[in-house]
């Protein structure tokens, strides 16, 4: 990954440029994570991992009742694509 990377992601989440899979839906619906938990785990996320497909976990996060939360992602053209929440 490179520099500015965890900065664009932060801006395209920030701006409400989110699509979530059906994976993503399903384990935030298992995990009791709602979309504002999302966003705030990828604002506060301090790293990001490359894995293979382009996907991008982002580590380090916490959702809005302050408890880790970890999201991984692609960038794809209109934004991020949600895979799944940890």
């Amino acid at each position: 990954m490179k520099a500015g990377d965890l900065d664009r992601i932060k801006h395209a989440a920030k701006n409400g440029h989110l699509t979530y899979g059906r994976h993503a839906l399903e384990r935030a619906k298992q995990r009791s994570v709602s979309r504002a938990d999302v966003i705030r785990a990828i604002a506060t996320s301090t790293d990001l991992e490359g894995q293979e497909d382009r996907k991008i976990r982002l580590k380090g996060g916490v959702d809005i009742d302050g408890d880790p939360l970890e999201v991984v992602v692609v960038e794809i053209q209109s934004g991020l694509f949600v895979v799944t929440v940890l």
